[in-house]
């Protein structure tokens, strides 16, 4: 799927949603609607500290010192940890509490890196071991929510997690509870996990790798961050986490409306369990997404290394930052919505040339960042050099030009290695280096250390001290990182044995990380027709890069190819115009390390065609006579024929395919010249049935002046592995600062993914001035654009919302609903005259 298509269609749904024009605002002297007296009311939602299935649900009705009136509602937790109830008739409409508790038929999911401890339930297992991703039944759970109030019509989106536990406990510790005290509360905690909605952000099961990679990206870094709880936890006499004694030293932690920084632990010393403080929490929510290969592409988690960098310098303490609108009607709430979503979409669309591509330029520069990096032939350059160190560690090649790469291929035209034995150990480095990559000559020099004598283990890391790739689209030069090789079999470093070129040769790689400070300026690019030109607008930065790739290797221990499965760098991005921004972009392809091509690898060569099937004895894919008076050309893409006439001119007919110069020749020798170059390039490249693209390999000049065949054997087709039957399932985010006129400086995180072929999900967020505008678009069919398919909801940080679909999107003569909690609160109606009237439930009305 191309990767632009999921961001640029959700600024194109997004911005041009109802964010065009500016006008003015009146309202009428409507009388307010009279107060409903029945309350009609559900919630629903998910718990998770790891998913709770058959959890025991109750919702409790309390009075204003929080104190029990009345049990609402109860219901029970699924397989996907969801519940549902309708708020039963002795609701009278005070705050609510939702409780998840355990009974002897609760479970929950392990989301714990390193295991839940010992079993001792009736869960069948083969062994007595919990590990990550299985169930098991917890000795004791109390986890809750707290809601203001549910009103006349809402159906409440209320999750259950470590946080809203936090926020209702610091809600319930005041000697009165209201609806400011409660909203209070609950806005401070999601302020504190970067913006993350606690109340209404559904947390994804994240030992499930294909619900991770469908999920929205706040979804899985909410997920990981409430792992983290049970991963800081104390161990109850089976090993298992202690959850309600976690959940009480994450309640005492925050009851100040405040988070520690830090604490002992985060030094590598003992836990300590009487605190948990922000840092850790961000360290485990890591090693959880760590553990299932996949990566933060939200950006909450590094704004929140951010805080927690803010807080040592200050206080230690990180305050979150205060709520906004807390306790205002809903009405109040959605005219605040309206207005924030005009100001940024006029403003945007003021700013730019297309309102329809809002953040274009950043996005593009971003995206180029990733290309440069990830795909450009330099950052390819660096793991043939390393390939061609470990080869020559073991003592197989003396020059890097040596160096063959296991399609057979000589990467390497020239290439010096040499040694230096130093303090720290021996220090390799390949000078003068030139390889050729996809039709790219790049010069290559790098320094790497290698570990020390002795070392013995799976992984080997090379300190890097210096890498200058240079190639005919960009220059990479990185330092002051490492690059972890994982083998398929421990490996010990012996310098004498490298020394005198008796070294044994490492196993197969099975992963390779890279970790370092870069540079990397643009030199080309592609115009419209994809040829390449000079960059008049060149991409250049600099930054931190962290990628890892996985080898795909076949049954024969070679290296056929190798699948990325996570990037994220973090950069100042400019380019020649003079803009400027600081850029973090991230992807992951969840599965990348278990992936089958989805195409055959075949051997094909001239006695063989176009489908792989051997031809008659004698016979040749491509193969050509000349007669008395006629020439004969043969391919599976083409044939056709050239006739010698008596007077010395030749007539180039027609075949099944028509040659560009067909036409009247005035001598054979005319004929050939001007047509050597069709049979070549006819003669080149092969769709394989099925197959994909294969190319042949280089054969000298034939002679077509006789009969004759051309003889060789194509290149292995490249690998391919993803299709309509296997979609990738991955994600990517970029997050930037935008500044635009009069407005405040905001926080933009664009985040897609992929969920099947050709459609996913993407989420563009905009954080300002302690509010936050999200814009949600999904595409459901394999179409450019999901005009008649997809949707786009847009939400702010009080639970305001509006949803488009592909029928009223620019809202021509149609209406749409503002809602809270799934209650109309205003309509939205397009005019003739081209503006926008939004109608409140009081009776006043607002027209832009």
């Amino acid at each position: 799927m191309d990767k632009y298509k999921l961001q640029k269609t959700l600024l194109a749904l997004s911005i041009t949603a109802i964010l065009s024009a500016c006008g003015s605002s009146s309202s009428s002297d409507d009388p307010v609607t009279p107060p409903v007296t029945t309350i009609d009311a559900s919630l629903s939602g998910t718990a998770a500290k790891g998913i709770i299935i058959n959890g025991v649900v109750t919702a409790s009705e309390l009075d204003s010192s929080g104190n029990v009136l009345r049990v609402v509602g109860t219901a029970t937790t699924d397989a996907n940890g969801r519940y549902s109830m309708d708020l039963n008739d002795s609701y009278e409409g005070g705050p609510i509490v939702i409780e998840v508790t355990n009974d002897a038929s609760t479970s929950m999911v392990c989301d714990v890196v390193a295991g839940c401890g010992t079993r001792d339930d009736d869960i069948t297992d083969n062994d007595t071991v919990i590990d990550f991703g299985e169930q098991y039944k917890p000795s004791s759970l109390s986890m809750t929510a707290l809601l203001p109030d549910a009103e006349d019509g809402e159906s409440i989106e209320v999750q259950v997690t470590p946080f809203t536990h936090m926020a209702a406990e610091n809600a319930l510790a005041n000697a009165t509870l209201d609806t400011t005290i409660i909203e209070t509360a609950n806005a401070l905690v999601s302020n504190l996990l970067g913006g993350i909605d606690i109340l209404r952000t559904e947390p994804v099961d994240i030992t499930d790798a294909a619900s991770v990679a469908a999920a929205d990206a706040s979804a899985v870094v909410y997920a990981a961050l409430g792992a983290s709880i049970a991963e800081l936890a104390p161990d109850d006499a089976n090993g298992q986490p202690d959850l309600d004694e976690a959940l009480a030293t994450l309640v005492t932690e925050f009851a100040n409306g405040t988070m520690s920084a830090v604490d002992d632990s985060v030094d590598g010393s003992a836990a300590d369990d009487a605190n948990i403080s922000l840092q850790e929490i961000i360290q485990q929510a890591g090693a959880v997404l760590s553990e299932i290969g996949s990566t933060d592409i939200s950006g909450v988690l590094a704004d929140l290394e951010d805080d927690v960098d803010d807080a040592i310098a200050g206080t230690g303490e990180v305050i979150p930052d205060t709520p906004v609108n807390v306790g205002d009607t809903d009405v109040a709430k959605a005219k605040d919505f309206m207005e924030d979503l005009v100001t940024w979409g006029v403003t945007i669309g003021s700013e730019i040339d297309s309102p329809s591509m809002a953040f274009d330029k950043q996005i593009d520069m971003a995206m180029m960042a990733e290309d440069l990096i990830q795909n450009d032939g330099t950052g390819d350059a660096v793991g043939y050099g390393v390939m061609a160190i470990m080869e020559n560690l073991a003592g197989n090649i003396q020059n890097a030009a040596e160096f063959e790469d296991d399609d057979g291929s000589f990467p390497f035209s020239a290439g010096t290695f040499s040694m230096i034995s130093t303090a720290d150990g021996l220090e390799y480095s390949i000078t003068d280096g030139e390889l050729t990559i996809e039709g790219e000559d790049i010069a290559l020099d790098m320094t790497v250390l290698v570990p020390a004598d002795g070392a013995t283990g799976t992984v080997i890391t090379f300190d890097v001290k210096n890498i200058e790739a240079e190639g005919n689209t960009s220059i990479l030069t990185a330092g002051n990182g490492t690059i972890d090789v994982t083998l398929s079999e421990s490996y010990t470093i012996d310098f004498d044995a490298m020394i005198d070129g008796t070294a044994v040769e490492p196993s197969t790689p099975v992963e390779m990380g890279f970790n370092f400070d870069f540079s990397a300026t643009q030199k080309k690019t592609t115009n419209d027709a994809g040829a390449l030109i000079d960059a008049t607008d060149p991409i250049t930065f600099s930054g931190d890069l962290e990628a890892t790739v996985y080898p795909y290797i076949d049954t024969n221990g070679e290296i056929l190819d190798a699948v990325p499965g996570s990037f994220s760098v973090t950069a100042m991005i400019s380019n020649g115009n003079s803009d400027s921004y600081e850029i973090t972009v991230s992807a992951s392809i969840t599965d990348a390390d278990s992936l089958e091509p989805v195409n055959a690898v075949l051997a094909l060569d001239s006695t063989y065609d176009e489908n792989n099937n051997p031809l008659a004895t004698g016979d040749h894919l491509i193969s050509w006579t000349v007669g008395e008076d006629t020439f004969t050309y043969n391919h599976p893409w083409s044939s056709f024929s050239a006739t010698f006439n008596m007077d010395g001119s030749v007539t180039l007919t027609q075949g099944s395919a028509a040659p560009y110069n067909a036409g009247n020749y005035d001598s054979p020798d005319a004929f050939f010249a001007d047509n050597l170059w069709l049979f070549d390039s006819y003669s080149w490249e092969f769709w394989i049935d099925g197959q994909g693209e294969y190319i042949r390999n280089d054969w000298s000049d034939p002679d077509y002046s006789m009969d004759g065949f051309i003889e060789f054997t194509l290149d292995e087709v490249d690998l391919e592995f993803f299709d309509a039957e296997h979609p990738m399932l991955g994600t990517m985010g970029v997050q930037f600062t935008a500044q635009f006129a009069n407005l405040p400086a905001a926080a933009i995180s664009l985040t897609g993914n992929t969920t099947a072929f050709e459609q996913g999900n993407a989420t563009a967020t905009i954080s300002y001035d302690n509010r936050q505008l999200v814009f949600s678009a999904s595409n459901d069919s394999p179409v450019d654009l999901p005009q008649e398919q997809g949707n786009l909801v847009i939400t702010n940080q009080d639970g305001v919302s509006v949803t488009f679909t592909g029928q009223n999107l620019n809202l021509n003569n149609e209406t749409v609903e503002i809602t809270i909690n799934s209650k109309a609160v205003a309509t939205v109606e397009g005019l003739d005259d081209g503006s926008i009237k939004v109608t409140y439930i009081d009776g006043t009305f607002e027209i832009y």
